[in-house]
């Protein structure tokens, strides 16, 4: 992945810092919430000794990119229901799937796709950069059970456009705090970036080799959306379907490398973020009622899945849009 637009310039995801942590076991536990649970083991003659680390994330809808650094480690993971591209934006890190080895560099990244197990070396100076893709996302725009191309070759001429657009939005501090507050614009730039993503070529299965996906499914996933914010449960999603509950989960782990229960919190998920970020306009709002509106019935853990998945605490979103709101009213008196 090189070219002057993405990596001879200073990122700026610096700004979007999520955490900063000094102990092994604490690096996996907050990258594991924006991630998913993977083993993290140090390198070295000193295995034990004190480890400093730290990861950058900027979220958008169904897009997260992200900066990580945590010193010489090993990792293993079998990749759950999201796609993630990884690079290096200095030092070096060893890959494996499969039988594809893979050394990082400028120009050389790695894709990992549902189900795939990944094994990594990581060293002491490298700082990854790292793009989570949400499945259900990639399934709206590319189609099918579309898998990523293990290597991608950033230097390729065919890849020019996704590295400019990547590089325009990582390098301008102004850009990434638009997307941060404005739904609209991280949906545009969303659209931006699969579209030039899909011009570089990087789908290897752009249609499903097992065949259409069933009703079912749609059936449950139209349900789902109709009525997220209901006491749902896999049973009533599955009567919903019409198809037994072990029949649905089947189907969901082959078609679309989820389940309904995900998806249901996924959407919940979502439909509190848009509360949250439309509640300028009503001075009244709490995280509360808008977690209970959104189906949510436990306020402790509904704000540490919203922290994993954007990035920040549902206060802290709800402070912002709170204070652009009353920006935008005191402008307009």
């Amino acid at each position: 992945m090189a070219g002057p637009a993405l990596l001879d310039q200073r990122h700026a995801l610096d700004s979007c810092r999520l955490f900063t942590a000094s102990s092994v076991e604490e690096i996996q536990s907050q990258i594991s919430g924006v991630m998913q649970p993977h083993s993290l083991k140090p390198l070295g003659a000193q295995p034990s000794a004190p480890r400093s680390g730290f990861m950058n994330y900027l979220h958008f809808t169904d897009i997260g990119i992200g900066t990580i650094h945590f010193g010489a480690m090993s990792l293993e993971v079998e990749q759950d229901d999201f796609h993630l591209m990884i690079f290096c934006l200095r030092g070096h890190a060893q890959m494996r799937i499969g039988q594809n080895e893979v050394e990082l560099s400028r120009s050389l990244g790695l894709c990992v796709s549902p189900g795939d197990k990944l094994s990594a070396r990581f060293s002491e100076d490298c700082e990854q950069l790292v793009v989570r893709l949400d499945s259900q996302m990639v399934r709206r725009f590319v189609g099918g059970n579309a898998r990523l191309r293990t290597v991608f070759q950033g230097d390729d001429p065919s890849s020019a456009a996704w590295r400019h657009a990547m590089g325009a939005l990582i390098s301008d501090p102004a850009t990434i705090d638009l997307v941060r507050t404005s739904p609209a614009v991280a949906t545009s730039y969303e659209s931006v970036f699969m579209a030039t993503l899909d011009s570089t070529g990087i789908w290897s299965d752009r249609n499903s080799a097992r065949g259409a996906q069933p009703a079912c499914i749609k059936r449950a996933e139209d349900y789902i959306r109709t009525c997220y914010a209901e006491p749902l449960t896999l049973d009533m999603i599955a009567q919903a379907a019409r198809v037994s509950s072990r029949s649905l989960l089947q189907n969901f782990k082959s078609f679309t490398g989820t389940s309904p229960l995900r998806l249901l919190r996924d959407v919940r998920l979502d439909a509190a973020r848009e509360a949250l970020l439309q509640s300028r306009d009503d001075p009244g709002a709490t995280v509360l009622s808008i977690a209970l509106d959104a189906g949510f019935n436990h306020l402790g853990r509904f704000s540490q899945t919203y922290a994993a998945r954007f990035g920040e605490k549902p206060s802290d979103t709800l402070r912002k849009t709170a204070f652009f709101g009353a920006l935008r009213r005191a402008r307009t008196q």
